[in-house]
């Protein structure tokens, strides 16, 4: 029985095996014209010389795959790649003397065989397997001697646009929507991650849309990096008081958070305070802001205080006195009466089990204190996906983030680009 009968899937492959990815892609593109169609057009963007679909639409269309015996007769050969990732071939397409076994054939009518080399990682590609064996070409067939190479995010893509459109017929669109569900559950590292809605809620891929994200908002985009159990963030580098704006996901709440922390280190709060932040204007704008006291090492943080029922203003009134007399605090005795002080003036609560446990009862005798206040604003991820869809995010994060550095420290961001993708500095546009 026919391998792309939509019936006789393998058995004998493994979920996650790509000969299923290339059998499931051929069987959408023959089960629906309209993906087929979608399809030919971006390998008509990429070679403007072959013929146009509409002019072969009454020949018999053909689809094949694991093909090893085979004679091709048609007028034109085209080799084409699917891949992850941009690749440009360094060989011209050329008969070779092996025995090729083709992922996928497509042929229309007399007029153009399709050969298809598919891989999810670029890395894997053997650049003979893109070309036509001797033994399987007629006399006359013309082979094209480019490839042409399509992205699977750029076929996942317009595959998420079609499904979500009311144009089509019903059972394309689940053909269609089967075949992403296939994606998202045994090959979900080849979703593209240009648009929140396409992440599907997976985490790893909102990650990775949250680096090109925060990417398209920076100037330079090594100020991108990531940090190991937090999330990604930009490196501010060019202030003294805060060093990382977060865009950080929380997937038990199912929320994205730009999360700036001012005086994170002993060190960022000397020259944080004294601040004349206004915290009120800032939660009449839906941030959430609250103390962020701490006690670390230089090499990390050890105990935090929850200080949600501490007055903030309070808080940030007592080190806007002390925080630039902060010094590292030697001897554990020391620790306890410094502690003591500041929880009877109502500047932190009590935290004595991690206290004991991360210090008291270790070998760490230097500490540092660290009196930050937190910035949050939080994206449900319903609304990211929204917001996402167009250059609303991108322009709320710039605005937002802009907003929170003029506020609390009246410095220009001029790491940001502006909404035309030019340099921030001279744009100070605060909402």
């Amino acid at each position: 029985m026919d391998r792309l009968n939509y019936f006789n899937p393998y058995s004998s492959k493994q979920d996650h095996h790509e000969d299923r990815l290339t059998r499931s892609f051929l069987v959408l593109l023959k089960y629906s014209p309209a993906c087929f169609s979608f399809f030919y057009e971006s390998i008509l963007q990429q070679n403007k010389n072959l013929p146009l679909l509409s002019s072969h639409i009454n020949e018999d269309l053909q689809f094949k795959t694991q093909v090893g015996s085979i004679l091709f007769e048609t007028e034109l050969l085209l080799s084409i790649l699917i891949t992850n990732d941009i690749l440009e071939p360094k060989r011209k397409i050329r008969p070779r003397d092996r025995g090729a076994v083709y992922d996928g054939v497509i042929t229309i009518g007399n007029t153009i065989s399709i050969i298809i080399e598919t891989k999810p990682e670029k890395n894997h590609v053997w650049e003979n397997q893109l070309c036509p064996s001797k033994n399987h070409l007629s006399e006359d067939v013309k082979i094209i001697d480019t490839p042409v190479v399509i992205t699977w995010s750029s076929i996942i893509k317009w595959l998420n646009e079609f499904t979500n459109s009311n144009m089509f017929h019903y059972t394309e669109k689940q053909v269609a929507s089967d075949f992403l569900s296939l994606i998202n559950s045994n090959f979900s590292y080849l979703n593209p991650f240009d648009r929140y809605a396409y992440c599907k809620c997976n985490t790893v891929l909102i990650l990775k849309r949250t680096e090109h994200l925060l990417k398209s908002i920076v100037n330079d985009e090594t100020l991108v990096r990531h940090h190991l159990g937090w999330g990604y963030f930009i490196e501010t580098v060019s202030f003294g008081s805060i060093r990382k704006i977060g865009l950080i996901y929380k997937p038990e709440r199912k929320v994205l958070e730009l999360s700036l922390y001012f005086g994170d280190t002993q060190g960022q709060a000397k020259a944080y305070y004294p601040t004349k932040v206004n915290i009120e204007k800032f939660r009449n704008k839906n941030w959430n802001v609250y103390g962020n006291f701490h006690l670390a090492t230089v090499a990390s943080n050890l105990v935090y205080f929850q200080t949600e029922d501490v007055n903030l203003q309070k808080y940030i009134d007592y080190w806007n006195i002390h925080g630039s007399n902060l010094k590292q605090i030697r001897e554990h005795q020391k620790l306890i009466n410094y502690l003591e002080i500041l929880h009877l003036k109502g500047i932190i609560p009590r935290n004595a089990g991690d206290l004991q446990e991360k210090i008291l009862n270790t070998n760490i005798k230097n500490v540092n204190v660290c009196p930050g206040v937190g910035f949050i604003f939080r994206y449900p991820i319903a609304k990211a996906e929204e917001m996402d869809m167009g250059a609303e995010l991108q322009n709320d994060l710039i605005s937002k983030i802009k907003f929170c550095i003029k506020e609390n420290i009246n410095q220009s961001c001029d790491f940001l680009i502006d909404k035309n993708g030019n340099n921030s500095a001279n744009h100070l546009n605060i909402k």
